[in-house]
């Protein structure tokens, strides 16, 4: 078996796990069905951007390209749907909304000269200043 053939089985088997058919796979990707059903065939190859609709979905996109599994590893770093999907949004956001996020994220953390974590009326009344 090829790895173009390997690939087009994981693919499949993704979907198959996930219980959609080929054309809710290629409509969470962006893709017509033709196009999806391609990719299972091992006739055509998933661009960058349906890998990162992929990952953005759950998918263990590594795994998909490489067929080797990540461990359950608490040292693992593979970030998880909800990390992946913070990293996304917070690339595509405006240099202010960035501030905003790490300040944020500054006041939720307990810092080493934090006593204690800010409180949701502190964050609230943060971004009630902001507006």
């Amino acid at each position: 078996m090829n790895k173009s053939s390997e690939l087009a089985n994981r693919l499949k088997d993704l979907r198959i796990k996930w219980n959609k058919t080929q054309t809710e796979m290629a409509k969470d990707c962006g893709v017509s069905p033709r196009m999806w059903i391609k990719y299972e065939q091992g006739l055509s190859f998933p661009g960058g951007e349906i890998w990162l609709a992929l990952a953005i979905n759950g998918a263990d996109v590594n795994y998909l390209l490489t067929g080797w599994e990540v461990s359950d590893d608490p040292q693992d770093v593979s970030l998880k749907e909800d990390e992946l999907k913070l990293i996304v949004d917070y690339r595509q956001s405006t240099k202010k909304s960035k501030e905003i996020i790490l300040t944020i994220a500054e006041m939720v953390d307990k810092k080493p000269n934090k006593k204690e974590p800010a409180s949701d009326n502190d964050i609230a009344l943060f971004i009630a200043d902001l507006e």
